[in-house]
């Protein structure tokens, strides 16, 4: 019977090698069809792209992941077995706990990297059309910018925003979990209480996370062209003369505000880490 580590790398294996098989049955069965009409190389071009998009979106998140992992896991934390209540002194049992945080925490992190190569898998598209981009030869009237860039250019920028918004969102979640099992997080009857180098690593994610939203304020300003929310397709008057100028204000005041967040957290000043963030959001 199975036990131990050996029951959760057994788990991890089927919750990724069975949605393989399935895919693997679909995959051969296109291929036939392909191969039948004449358009191999059409099948061969797209399957090459979504392997490679799949397994290397898929294979940066899991070693961003177990690294974090790895820098959580060394940290010892003195007061991990102490709780608090009153005048009162517990001793907690995290033993069990504890060893079972770090399998979980690389099954964890292998559902998140294979959801994540599914992800981008889907998105191969994007992947060649950056890949073959070309000068369309005619420039937007807003911006100046060659038509190509909205064709082969955004929309995988845009994936990719999105992208390292997710892996740095799953990184803290993660992350969060394994240090409040090992008693960097605790909760008490005063509140919670954060150990200084828990809250200097989740400092650092914060603040890089603001900057993936100012990213996305940057690229939303690129997207009004693209835009049919109006009489006519593309920017109007109030999308160049309002709305515009309200992305760009909030692409430069977001990294300030991050910055602020992440200074605010690294020194335990919480009244600054959440006001910067609300100021923008305001």
């Amino acid at each position: 019977m199975l036990t131990g580590k050996r029951l959760y790398l057994v788990l991890g294996a089927v919750v990724v090698l069975l949605p393989s098989v399935f895919s693997l049955l679909r995959l051969y069965t296109d291929w036939l069809f392909f191969l039948e009409t004449g358009f191999g190389s059409v099948f061969t071009t797209s399957l090459t792209a979504k392997l490679l998009a799949g397994a290397g979106a898929g294979g940066l998140l899991l070693c961003i992941i177990l690294a974090n992992l790895l820098l959580a896991g060394r940290q010892r934390f003195p007061q991990a077995d102490i709780f608090l209540q009153g005048t009162n002194i517990y001793r907690l049992r995290r033993d069990e706990l504890a060893r079972l945080a770090k399998p979980l925490g690389i099954l964890a992190a292998l559902l998140l990297a294979v959801f994540a190569g599914q992800w981008a898998a889907v998105q191969w598209e994007k992947f060649l059309l950056f890949g073959n981009a070309v000068q369309v030869g005619s420039a937007d009237p807003v911006f100046g910018r060659d038509i190509g860039f909205y064709l082969f250019h955004l929309p995988l920028l845009e994936f990719l925003k999105a992208y390292v918004g997710f892996a740095l969102l799953a990184v803290a979640a993660v992350c969060t979990a394994l240090y409040y099992v090992h008693g960097g997080i605790a909760l008490t009857e005063r509140g919670m209480t954060v150990h200084p180098f828990v809250r200097r690593h989740l400092a650092v994610l914060a603040g890089l996370f603001m900057l993936v939203v100012a990213a996305g304020f940057y690229l939303d300003g690129f997207r009004l062209l693209l835009s049919g929310d109006g009489l006519v397709h593309g920017a109007g008057y109030a999308d160049v003369k309002a709305r515009l100028p309200v992305y760009r204000l909030l692409t430069f005041a977001t990294p300030l505000a991050g910055l602020a967040l992440a200074i605010g957290a690294w020194r335990g000043r919480w009244r600054l880490a959440i006001a910067a963030p609300l100021a923008v959001l305001a």
